[in-house]
C-alpha cells in the first residue's frame, strides 16, 4: 500500500461541507434542466438562464457570500436566490413561500440530498430531515419578520452589553412584547401552516410562541450558513426558577454557535459558552488586536466529541466560564480536540467577571 504524501493533509469539516454543497449544486442545476455542461469554476457553474431566451448557458451558479445558492446571469441581469430560480422554473410564486419550500423539499428529496446535511443529524428519516428543512425555512421568515431593531429594549439590552453590532451582523432578531406577538404567529400559519410550526416546536397548541418572554432570537448557523437552530434569550435578567435562555424544536445545536465564519486556515480557535460571550469575546479580541476565531457551546456539559475536529491543526483556547464549569469537563473538551490533531491547548477564564459578558463590562 502506498503511503501517503508528506503534503496530504485531511479536509476539514468546513472542506467536507464545501464539497457537499457543491455536489448539491451541481444535482440541483441539473434538476432544473436546460444545463449546458457546467463549466465550473471555484464554488459556480453554468445553467440556461429561465428569465431569457438563452442559448449560451449565461447564467452563473455560485454559492453566495451567506453560503446559499445564487445565481447571475450576465446577459440580462437577473439575479437571485434558489427560490426565485425554482419559482421561475416551476410556475411558482415567491409570495407563496410555502408553496416554493414544498417544491424545493421535493426536488431535494427527487435527488437524495436534503438541504445542508449540516443541519439534519445523522440518522435521522426523512420525515426528521423534511422537519430540518422546514424549520431552517421558517426561521429565516421569523428572523426577517421581526429585525433586531424593531424592538427597543432588545436593541438597548445588547447595546448595554456592548454586543448590538455583533448580534446584528450575526442576524439576531426580536419577538415583539407578548401582547403583540400574534401577528407575526398569524403570519406564519399562513405561510406554513400550524400543524407544521407545532410540530417543529415554534408555537404552542394555542397557537402563541412558548415561552413569550424570551424574545431575542438567536440563530446558531451551519457551517454552509444554514439556520441549524434557534435559541431564545430573554430581554432581562431571569425571575427565580426562568431559563434565561430556552431553545426552539427538539435537540441541541448540531453545531457551535460561529462555525459558519470559521475559515480554513490556521487561525486559533476560542472555544466559550453561549452565543452571547462568543460576541463579547470577539469585541474584546477586536479590541487588543488578538486575531482568533471565537466559536461557542451551549454549555461545557453539552460538548461533542465531533467538535474537536473544528481544531485540527490549529492552536485552541478554551476559553470557558469561571464558574459552573467542571474539571472534568474541561478535561474532556481538550482531550477530545488534541485527539483531533490540535497543535497546542491553553485553558484561559474571564478576567473580572464569572463569564465574557461580564468581563466586558469591566474592561470597558
Amino acid at each position: 500500500m502506498n503511503s501517503p504524501s508528506p503534503n496530504h493533509t485531511t479536509p476539514s469539516p468546513v472542506e467536507t461541507e464545501l464539497d457537499r454543497q457543491s455536489e448539491h449544486r451541481v444535482r440541483i442545476s441539473t434538476a432544473l434542466g436546460r444545463v449546458d455542461a457546467l463549466r465550473p469554476r471555484e464554488h459556480a457553474g453554468r445553467i440556461q438562464c429561465p428569465f431569457h431566451d438563452d442559448g449560451t448557458a449565461s447564467c452563473s451558479l455560485f454559492l453566495g457570500e451567506d453560503g446559499t445558492l445564487r445565481f447571475h446571469c450576465l446577459e440580462c441581469d437577473a439575479w437571485g436566490d434558489v427560490f426565485d430560480l425554482l419559482g421561475r422554473t416551476g410556475g411558482l410564486e415567491k409570495t407563496r413561500f410555502a408553496n416554493l419550500l414544498r417544491a424545493a423539499q421535493a426536488l431535494a428529496f427527487d435527488l437524495q440530498a436534503a438541504p445542508p446535511r449540516a443541519a439534519i443529524e445523522p440518522g435521522q428519516s426523512d420525515i426528521e430531515a423534511a422537519d430540518g428543512f422546514t424549520a431552517a425555512a421558517v426561521v429565516s421568515t421569523l428572523l426577517s419578520l421581526c429585525p433586531l431593531r424593531s424592538q427597543r429594549d432588545a436593541s438597548e439590552y445588547l447595546s448595554a452589553r456592548q454586543v448590538l453590532r455583533e448580534a446584528e451582523r450575526d442576524r439576531w432578531g426580536a419577538l415583539p412584547p407578548r401582547g403583540r406577538q400574534a401577528a407575526v404567529a398569524r403570519r406564519l400559519v399562513v405561510e406554513f401552516g400550524l400543524e407544521t410550526l407545532q410540530r417543529i416546536g415554534l408555537l404552542s397548541s394555542s397557537g402563541g410562541f412558548p415561552w413569550p418572554e424570551h424574545r431575542l432570537l438567536i440563530p446558531w448557523w451551519s457551517p454552509s450558513g444554514w439556520q441549524a437552530h434557534l435559541q431564545r434569550r430573554l430581554v432581562r435578567e431571569p425571575g427565580e426558577g426562568e431559563p434565561r435562555e430556552v431553545s426552539t424544536g427538539r435537540g441541541a445545536p448540531p453545531f457551535p454557535y460561529g462555525v459558519s465564519a470559521l475559515r480554513d486556515d490556521d487561525t486559533p480557535v476560542a472555544f466559550v459558552e453561549g452565543a452571547l460571550d462568543a460576541l463579547s469575546m470577539r469585541v474584546l479580541c477586536s479590541r487588543h488586536w488578538v486575531h482568533r476565531a471565537v466559536l461557542a457551546v451551549p454549555s461545557a456539559s453539552s460538548w461533542r466529541a465531533s467538535w474537536g475536529r473544528l481544531a485540527t491543526g490549529r492552536v485552541v483556547v478554551l476559553a470557558l466560564d469561571r464558574a459552573g464549569t467542571s474539571r472534568q469537563a474541561v478535561k474532556q473538551i481538550a482531550d477530545d480536540v488534541r485527539a483531533a490533531g490540535a497543535t497546542r491547548v491553553v485553558r484561559v477564564v474571564p478576567h473580572g467577571g464569572s463569564d465574557w459578558t461580564a468581563a466586558l463590562q469591566v474592561a470597558c
